[in-house]
């Protein structure tokens, strides 16, 4: 039993509700704009959720059932936070930034995209971030499943000049790319064909 269970339990749902807000179910606290998710392993699919902008991820896991959020621009990863099921966030297409606690042992963010701690793995760039460029960092050796599927904004990508694992679908469905190079330290770019990327469900760049 959590801690917010063994509260909820304790005191009732309907005092809770008084002194933090609507309380949509147990573990999670929306206040309109912000919704507060507290040591769910899931939430319901079938409630209403179009109101929510700025989603905050605590204590366990969080699982987000897909397109429940379709409003969302900012997401907080808390510390305790160890598994999200980040497809979960496609089709958010609103979402601009991703933004983890430096505590967390398991996850980071840089610019508000999302890695893995050692920022080995880019796991998700945000759909709506506004950025036209963006440059991979080069401690990167994997672009995730779906990590910039429908970033809708995004124009340019630089990777590092080195092998590069791109899982499955990882540039799909980004209407506006149209340019894939490598960088170096010295910013120099070499061209590469972004199409046979996006087709190449498990390619390597080399």
């Amino acid at each position: 039993m959590s801690f917010f269970e063994a509260i909820a339990k304790r005191i009732g749902i309907k005092k809770l509700e008084k002194k933090y807000g609507k309380c949509v179910c147990d573990g999670v606290f929306s206040s309109g704009i912000t919704m507060t998710i507290i040591g769910r392993s899931s939430i319901p699919c079938d409630l209403n959720y179009d109101n929510v902008k700025i989603l905050v991820t605590k204590d366990g896991v969080g699982f987000l059932p897909l397109g429940a959020f379709p409003n969302i621009k900012t997401l907080y990863i808390g510390p305790d936070v160890y598994d999200i099921n980040f497809k979960s966030l496609l089709k958010c297409t609103k979402l601009q930034n991703i933004f983890v606690d430096p505590q967390n042992k398991y996850f980071s963010s840089e610019k508000g995209v999302l890695f893995d701690k050692d920022k080995k793995v880019l796991i998700r760039y945000p759909e709506a971030k506004s950025d036209y460029v963006y440059y991979v960092p080069d401690t990167v050796e994997v672009l995730g499943s779906c990590a910039f599927m429908f970033a809708k904004n995004l124009n340019d990508l630089y990777l590092p000049k080195k092998n590069l694992k791109v899982e499955k679908r990882a540039l799909d469905n980004c209407d506006s790319f149209c340019k894939l190079e490598y960088y170096n330290v010295n910013n120099e770019a070499k061209s590469h064909n972004s199409q046979l990327i996006a087709e190449n469900n498990n390619a390597i760049i080399k």
